[in-house]
């Protein structure tokens, strides 16, 4: 078993997906966002988040998530 999986269930068991990966960072082509980075994100530019699905086979496993938000 790779180690980089390994670690990636614990981030996702222990919810720190967000302190290990910052996707407000300024650089790199690749953000990993979480429906709360997400939805601060929005917030803080003005939006109200009014509904969120994740896409994938299993919850909490998703591979992509939606998120829909209105201007206030």
């Amino acid at each position: 078993m790779h180690i980089g999986y390994l670690k990636n269930i614990m981030l996702s068991v222990f919810d720190k997906w967000d302190k290990h990966h910052s996707p407000t960072w300024h650089g790199g082509h690749i953000k990993f966002w979480s429906k709360n980075t997400l939805s601060q994100l929005l917030t803080n530019s003005g939006f109200k988040v009014t509904d969120f699905k994740g896409c994938g086979r299993f919850p909490y496993f998703w591979k992509s998530m939606m998120i829909k938000a209105e201007l206030n």
